[in-house]
């Protein structure tokens, strides 16, 4: 996949460099140039992990030592061989040369170097892994990285080195200094259980510094053995340039890459339900697309992690609706937000996200719903939320914010349900902190209907005594 040319930055976005502290507004010193290098940097760093033509060596060591039970190491076997079958995982081109060693005290070749260049081939590679027996022993990571090596020819544009484990070794930089020495392009580590060591498994992988997944020589930490499937699944897809790796022909470029980002930043290889390069974006889990365009993005309750991208604000002009509800979000909400003029809900509640909230929120015009409750904000209101006219339901509550109520609230085009309970406001009684603006409005309603039959029973009793009188 290619670069793309971005929309240039005009007088538009320049707005969205302010920042709020309290109530009052300043301007925060940053150059279009900076910005646009930020931007740049994301969509190549993003484009360098989704070049499906390379052709790759691929050799995975699987940890058969004693510590492993038989039902976890079927597990991984399981896990292992099921990601061989899928062509979104392996592809089945000829891209790809496959070989599998076996460690514990000593290291055994389960699978020598093999052509993946159809599903029949994946297949009975899949059936070999299945038919692997445990060797069990000690955890010898150095001779797995040896072996490996052994099996490359080098006839590829990189070959990787996957290691799994679920405990610790002694010797294996020494042997991933031998590996890359001999001309292996990377080694990348994945952890299972509680059970390893972080440091070691950083120290071995290549490049260095251990860098974080998808990115060349990342760890990659899966917290148990149910967990393992998904997490080889991701890790031999970022290898063989297969992770989301499918052509944009639906969506502008730059609504493509941010979905990938999306995905990326927010740990999607541990979804609930996550996205396939089997589909095409618009079909993928929560995207609605609409006119070439991303107008609804609703991965609520999917187990998401990590942080929302930095420039989620700069990929989709046409976004309606972002709701990444009930997950476990950490870090800040982004300032890009603001850049979202389309968007009507904004839902980010039930996370753990912390910061302040950003003022450029406040530039969403056509905002109706806006959701930050349950997570672990602090600072003022911005004043800037006083240009949402067309706000009608606004909860920030169970946060750690503070100031006093907010005025914006009470000038309003419509009345507004809002929650602010569970902050640290000042001098706002309790029964002030809630607004059930339906509730409001049917009062009205009701209000209304008893003057209109009082009327209409007073003017009748009115018609009757002036008849009685004129008899």
């Amino acid at each position: 996949m290619g670069l793309y040319s971005a929309t240039p930055i005009g007088s538009t976005h320049l707005r969205l460099l302010y920042e709020y502290k309290g109530d009052n507004l300043s301007m925060k010193k940053a150059s279009i140039f900076k910005l646009w290098a930020l931007l740049m940097f994301t969509f190549i760093s993003t484009a360098s992990v989704l070049r499906a033509a390379e052709t790759v060596e691929l050799c995975t060591a699987v940890d058969g030592s004693g510590s492993i039970s038989s039902s976890n190491f079927q597990l991984q076997i399981e896990g292992l061989a099921r990601a061989i079958e899928k062509s979104s995982v392996v592809p089945q081109n000829s891209r790809v040369i496959l070989s599998i060693v076996q460690f514990s005290g000593g290291v055994r070749v389960e699978i020598s170097p093999i052509l993946i260049d159809s599903q029949a081939t994946a297949n009975a590679v899949a059936a070999q892994v299945r038919a692997i027996g445990q060797l069990n022993g000690g955890t010898n990571i150095a001779g797995a990285i040896d072996a490996c090596t052994q099996q490359f020819r080098f006839t590829t544009d990189k070959q990787v080195i996957d290691v799994s484990t679920d405990g610790q070794s002694s010797g294996s930089s020494g042997a991933a200094d031998r590996a890359i020495a001999a001309g292996v392009d990377v080694i990348n580590a994945l952890g299972v259980g509680r059970g390893i060591n972080v440091d070691e498994l950083q120290s071995l992988v290549r490049p260095q510094p251990a860098s974080e997944f998808p990115k060349k020589g990342f760890v990659h930490i899966a917290p148990s053995f149910n967990e393992y499937a998904k997490a080889i699944k991701s890790k031999m897809a970022a290898e063989t340039g297969q992770l989301l790796a499918i052509e944009c022909t639906q969506l502008p470029q730059v609504e493509c890459k941010g979905l990938v980002e999306l995905y990326y930043r927010t740990k999607g290889y541990y979804w609930k339900e996550g996205w396939s390069a089997d589909q095409t974006h618009c079909d993928w889990k929560g995207i609605t697309c609409q006119d070439g365009h991303v107008t609804q993005i609703d991965l609520s309750a999917n187990q998401l992690k990590g942080t929302i991208p930095p420039s989620i604000g700069y990929y989709f002009s046409k976004l309606s609706s972002l709701n990444l509800a009930d997950n476990k979000l950490g870090g800040a909400i982004p300032s890009s937000l603001g850049h979202l003029s389309q968007l009507q809900t904004l839902a980010l509640n039930n996370n753990q996200l912390n910061g302040s909230i950003p003022g450029p929120i406040g530039y969403i015009e056509q905002l109706q719903t806006l959701n930050l409750n349950d997570n672990q904000l602090s600072g003022f209101i911005p004043k800037s939320f006083e240009k949402l006219q067309q706000l009608q339901r606004f909860d920030i509550s169970n946060n750690q914010l503070t100031g006093i109520f907010p005025d914006f609230l009470n000038n309003l085009n419509q009345p507004v349900s809002f929650d602010l309970s569970g902050n640290k406001f000042i001098g706002i009684p309790t029964d002030k902190l809630t607004n059930d603006a339906d509730k409001l409005t049917n009062n009205a309603n009701k209000v209304s209907t008893t003057t209109l039959i009082s009327i209409v029973t007073g003017a009748a009793i009115v018609v009757g005594l002036a008849l009685l009188f004129l008899l």
